[in-house]
């Protein structure tokens, strides 16, 4: 993802060449998810002791990709205008 981020913003892939794949991937993002629950719920025996720590460990990941994220085109928006909307 690092690797596409960096050939978007230096041009080398131009955005519409990805739009269309990353629409179809982000509409069916859920379908993604099922077999990762199922097997979640499979062996919960297994998750109950470290499952707080895998939680928080989630959470604290989870906001601090979105933090970046936000700098991140924050700062692309700066450099590009309108270009990225």
């Amino acid at each position: 993802m690092i690797l596409l981020l960096l050939l978007l913003y230096t041009g080398i892939i131009k955005l519409h060449w990805v739009e269309q794949g990353a629409r179809i991937l982000i509409m069916h993002l859920p379908l993604l998810f099922l077999p990762i629950m199922a097997g979640l719920i499979q062996h919960q025996d297994l998750l109950q002791p470290t499952g707080f720590f895998m939680l928080l460990a989630t959470v604290v990941s989870t906001w601090l990709v979105m933090i970046i994220a936000g700098l991140l085109s924050r700062k692309m928006m700066k450099k590009g205008g309108e270009q990225y909307e």
